[in-house]
């Protein structure tokens, strides 16, 4: 009896090799993500930093990517392809500080 070549094959089961792709070639995979955090103090809503977070990380370039709103003691945790660069944390800071009103301190008038 002589063994058919597998290009002859006429089971349907048979194994055949999966072409694999690099994730941004595929789209269909969620990306490796890694923890990382940012300071809850001074106004910086979830709101804002999710905001920042889709901008970032868009949904075209990272498909199935969810941002979950996660808070452990003075930081929000989140989950992220890549870890947010000191430039991300400035303009995280701009993004806090635009929406802060500060107020000039008085001291209470001498009597």
């Amino acid at each position: 009896m002589r063994r058919r070549g597998t290009g002859e094959s006429g089971d349907d089961r048979s194994l055949r090799r999966r072409n694999t792709r690099p994730y941004s070639a595929q789209g269909d995979e969620a990306p490796r993500l890694q923890q990382d955090r940012y300071g809850v103090y001074n106004g910086m809503t979830w709101a804002k930093l999710k905001g920042y977070l889709d901008a970032k990380f868009p949904k075209s370039k990272y498909p199935g990517l969810e941002f979950k709103e996660q808070r452990l003691g003075d930081y929000w945790v989140f989950e992220v392809p890549e870890l947010l660069t000191t430039d991300d944390k400035k303009e995280l800071e701009k993004l806090r500080d635009k929406s802060q009103t500060r107020h000039p301190s008085q001291s209470p008038e001498p009597e």
